[in-house]
């Protein structure tokens, strides 16, 4: 049996290259420059653990994992052969000059860049001719938070313009202007983003956006509890919030918004945070992103009453998508009040027209699976603690998979979660 604390404490003074852990049946481990992770099987786990910095040849491997099976030599090998090649694919293998093996725990490379840096002159002077388009100061619970968006005579009404203020259109505005607002600029030069001194290029829209996103998370909750984002939408009641992480069609946006219009409280559609517990309190908290929640064609008739300029608003066009916003009311938003921001538990939605509604419940390997297509991310840092707290969080809280085709239906099943 491994012992996961001593793990983590070895692994986050020694192993700077890798985070591991045992969830479930199976070895985690997450290459922390890439965040990239592997789940191991028993006899891959074994291999793993005895190349750790350990020199072996082949039959030192083989010896190793006689110990625990019975199973033919040549079978044995056969795995053995296949793991390795694989490792070798991931780079996670050194060969010394007699054939002997081991696994690199640390590495030289540092890690990547979260974005690319620029000077403040050499910023100042790519977008010398841009001038403000437009400004929103937002209130995060009582913490105020600015945007602004600057662009030349070229880019004025561009992708990146429209899709900032679109998705920042559902979040309460802030009488009192930020000290120290977020600055976006669209020039022929480039899309950059400001904050402070720090100063940035973005690769694309989407680029943009996420460092925005995170920046609003930093200046809104500070960085010391973040655990990151998901791609998520929450929603609480005053028994709790639950966290629902979805790829884009799984129905994810469609039932927030029928839940909101329900009486839950809404706290984020497509970004939502992740803090840790705070003092005594154990349970992790959802930090709200309540922008305007994206609302395909096919949902407009379903949540009209619940918001009735929905069929007039625009669509707007994104990625391969498109899709209306519309503004969750204020009095709908999750606010201060921790009961209905503490996550009790993980759903998985999807939506299909035949589905039953059914709620099947999710191991730790199952949700860290699920979660692989949706989007995780740390912000400006990760390391082995942050890691180990977030894997804190998926290990003990409750995780299901809800299939349903009717809204009330779920509605109903989600309020059970809570009320159990």
């Amino acid at each position: 049996m491994l012992d996961t604390e001593t793990n983590f404490v070895d692994c986050a003074r020694a192993y700077p290259r890798f985070y591991w852990r045992l969830v479930d049946e199976s070895l985690l481990v997450v290459e922390l420059n890439t965040f990239e992770f592997t789940l191991l099987n028993g006899t891959a786990a074994m291999l793993w653990l005895s190349l750790l910095d350990q020199e072996r040849a082949l039959g030192d491997l083989t010896a190793i994992l006689a110990e625990t099976s019975d199973r033919p030599i040549a079978s044995t090998n056969r795995d053995i052969a296949r793991i390795l090649a694989e490792w070798r694919t991931l780079g996670w293998l050194v060969t010394d000059d007699h054939g002997r093996c081991f696994i690199k725990s640390r590495t030289d490379r540092p890690p990547p860049a979260p974005y690319k840096i620029v000077s403040r002159d050499d910023l100042e002077n790519a977008v010398s001719d841009a001038t403000l388009e437009w400004r929103k100061d937002m209130d995060f619970m009582g913490t105020p938070v600015g945007v602004r968006f600057l662009c030349d005579a070229g880019h004025v009404r561009c992708d990146a313009s429209v899709r900032s203020a679109t998705f920042l259109a559902g979040l309460p505005a802030c009488e009192t202007r930020s000290e120290n607002p977020i600055s976006c600029y669209m020039t022929g030069n480039g899309l950059f983003l400001r904050l402070g001194y720090t100063c940035v290029q973005a690769s694309d829209v989407s680029d943009a956006l996420s460092r925005m996103v995170l920046w609003c998370f930093y200046l809104a909750y500070g960085e010391t509890d973040f655990l990151g984002t998901f791609h998520a939408a929450a929603i609480g009641r005053a028994q709790g919030a639950i966290l629902m992480p979805g790829v884009s069609g799984v129905g994810k946006s469609t039932l927030t918004a029928y839940l909101a219009g329900q009486g839950w409280r809404y706290g984020g559609d497509d970004i939502v945070g992740l803090s840790r517990p705070f003092g005594n309190d154990k349970g992790n908290l959802v930090l709200p992103f309540c922008s305007a929640i994206s609302v395909k064609a096919g949902a407009v008739s379903l949540l009209d009453p619940f918001y009735p300029d929905l069929a007039a608003l625009p669509q707007i066009h994104y990625d391969t998508k498109s899709a209306r916003f519309p503004v969750v009311p204020q009095a709908w938003q999750m606010n201060g009040d921790v009961s209905t921001r503490r996550i009790q538990a993980i759903v998985f939605p999807h939506f299909g027209k035949h589905l039953p509604t059914e709620l099947t419940p999710l191991t730790t390997s199952e949700a860290l699976l699920a979660l692989v297509g949706v989007g995780y991310r740390t912000g400006e840092k990760m390391d082995a603690v942050l890691l180990h707290n977030l894997f804190d969080f998926l290990e003990d809280t409750p995780k299901y998979r809800l299939e349903f085709c009717d809204l009330e239906a779920a509605d109903e099943t989600l309020r059970s979660v809570l009320c159990p």
